[in-house]
Protein backbone atom coordinates (compact mmCIF):
# COMPACT_ATOMS: atom_id res chain seq x y z
CA UNK A 1 0.00 0.00 0.00
CA UNK A 2 1.38 3.41 -1.04
CA UNK A 3 -0.11 6.56 1.36
CA UNK A 4 0.88 10.04 -0.16
CA UNK A 5 0.58 12.78 2.12
CA UNK A 6 -1.72 15.57 0.89
CA UNK A 7 0.32 18.27 1.09
CA UNK A 8 3.02 16.21 -1.43
CA UNK A 9 0.80 15.54 -3.12
CA UNK A 10 0.56 18.86 -5.15
CA UNK A 11 4.45 18.37 -5.76
CA UNK A 12 4.66 15.10 -7.86
CA UNK A 13 4.33 15.54 -11.46
CA UNK A 14 1.46 14.28 -13.63
CA UNK A 15 3.03 11.01 -15.02
CA UNK A 16 5.74 10.58 -12.31
CA UNK A 17 6.54 6.91 -11.07
CA UNK A 18 8.07 5.13 -8.30
CA UNK A 19 10.76 2.31 -8.45
CA UNK A 20 12.31 0.01 -6.24
CA UNK A 21 16.05 -1.31 -7.44
CA UNK A 22 18.72 -3.06 -5.33
CA UNK A 23 22.34 -2.15 -6.37
CA UNK A 24 25.28 -4.54 -5.36
CA UNK A 25 28.86 -3.09 -5.75
CA UNK A 26 31.31 -4.48 -4.88
CA UNK A 27 34.37 -3.19 -2.76
CA UNK A 28 36.63 -0.87 -4.71
CA UNK A 29 34.10 -0.51 -7.43
CA UNK A 30 35.20 2.48 -9.58
CA UNK A 31 31.26 3.57 -9.29
CA UNK A 32 29.01 4.63 -12.18
CA UNK A 33 29.99 6.88 -14.46
CA UNK A 34 28.54 11.01 -13.80
CA UNK A 35 24.80 10.90 -14.76
CA UNK A 36 21.45 12.59 -13.92
CA UNK A 37 17.94 11.02 -12.54
CA UNK A 38 15.10 12.70 -13.81
CA UNK A 39 13.19 13.18 -10.53
CA UNK A 40 14.42 12.53 -6.75
CA UNK A 41 16.24 9.42 -5.93
CA UNK A 42 16.92 7.73 -2.04
CA UNK A 43 19.25 5.63 -1.76
CA UNK A 44 19.67 2.96 1.49
CA UNK A 45 22.93 0.99 2.50
CA UNK A 46 22.23 -1.76 3.77
CA UNK A 47 26.01 -3.54 4.23
CA UNK A 48 29.03 -1.40 4.11
CA UNK A 49 29.69 2.05 2.92
CA UNK A 50 29.58 4.64 -0.45
CA UNK A 51 30.89 7.38 -0.99
CA UNK A 52 27.88 9.46 -2.48
CA UNK A 53 29.49 12.44 -4.38
CA UNK A 54 26.86 14.73 -5.95
CA UNK A 55 27.97 17.62 -8.42
CA UNK A 56 29.06 20.96 -6.90
CA UNK A 57 29.47 18.98 -2.94
CA UNK A 58 31.80 17.12 -1.19
CA UNK A 59 31.36 13.81 -0.93
CA UNK A 60 29.87 11.94 1.53
CA UNK A 61 30.16 8.71 3.18
CA UNK A 62 27.23 6.91 3.88
CA UNK A 63 27.05 3.86 5.88
CA UNK A 64 24.19 1.17 7.26
CA UNK A 65 22.58 2.33 10.66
Amino acid sequence: MITTLPEAAALIPAGAEARTVRVTLLPGDPDAPPHRHPGPLFGYVTQGEILFELEGQPPLRVTQP
